[in-house]
Formats: structure tokens, sequence, C-alpha cells
């Protein structure tokens, strides 16, 4: 491999790493939209069993040749970094009653 070839590689990497960013950002606009949706209906805003559905099609989806394991590693921890940014941008409604509706974090 030359160090062009080299070149070349990081050079995708680091071009594929913006677009995660970006994508995450995205998603933690996104997020934050439906949190204040859910708190306007008073709805809980954080379901686990929607997070496990959520976890579960997108190893399902996935065709390698990162393993089940990673891609469950990865967007678990992706979705516990979206609850703490979403929570630190303001506090959750404390005062209103729990609702029976099944939400999640999505």
């Amino acid at each position: 491999m030359s160090a062009g070839d080299l070149e070349a590689l990081r050079a995708e990497i680091n071009a594929l790493d913006r677009e995660v960013l970006a994508a995450l950002n995205r998603r933690l606009e996104l997020v934050s939209l439906v949190r204040g949706h859910k708190d306007l209906a008073g709805a809980r805003w954080i379901d686990a069993e929607r997070e496990a559905e959520l976890l579960r099609g997108l190893a399902g989806e996935n065709r390698g040749p990162l393993s089940e394991r990673a891609v469950t590693a990865i967007f678990t921890a992706v979705l516990d970094v979206m609850k703490q940014e979403v929570a630190s941008e303001r506090p959750s409604r404390a005062a209103a009653p729990p609702s029976p509706a099944r939400t999640g974090i999505d």
C-alpha cells in the first residue's frame, strides 16, 4: 500500500466521521422535538421496550462487518447520550402524572 493509498483511505474515513457527526446532531434535534411533543402530551419520553425494539431492528438489518454485539453496543451508547443531552436541555416535568402511554426515545 502506498502512502497515497493510505492518505486516500484516511480522507474517506474523515469524511465518513463528519457524516456520522452530522447525522448524530440531526438525530438529537429530532429526539428533542419528540421530547417536546411528549412533554406537551404528558407522556413518558423514555420506553425501554421501544429502545429494545429499535436495537433488535438495527441488529436484524445489519449486514456486517459489524457484529450484532457491536451494533447493539454502539446504538445503546447513542441512545444513552441522546437521553443525557435532551435531559440537560430542560428538566423533565416532574409534576406531570405518569402516563400509561407507551413512548420511547425513538
